[in-house]
């Protein structure tokens, strides 16, 4: 959690408080991701509690539109999007 909230000039407490302002909502999602491919044996809703106390839910849509954006990122880099940004889709605005 601390490198991702870092990256995005965020503090852990940010990642974890109850706004869904993209500014939060991106990173956050970044880091369920990131948690959930470290720590597989860690379930979703122990996720969720790790990011203050959120559904399993939230975990499991968060971490769709994660790799919903990184598909994307995906096929703009195969196509020869060659000033594409890879956090481009990650970055708040």
């Amino acid at each position: 959690m601390s490198a991702t909230a870092s990256r995005f000039g965020l503090t852990v407490a940010d990642l974890k408080c109850p706004r869904r302002s993209r500014r939060y909502a991106w990173p956050r999602q970044i880091a369920y991701a990131a948690v959930r491919q470290s720590r597989p044996h860690l379930s979703l809703t122990d996720i969720g509690r790790s990011f203050g106390n959120r559904d399993h839910a939230t975990v499991i849509e968060g971490i769709s539109k994660h790799n919903a954006r990184m598909a994307w990122a995906e096929i703009l880099i195969a196509i020869g999007a060659e000033a594409y940004q890879p956090d481009l889709f990650a970055r708040a605005a």
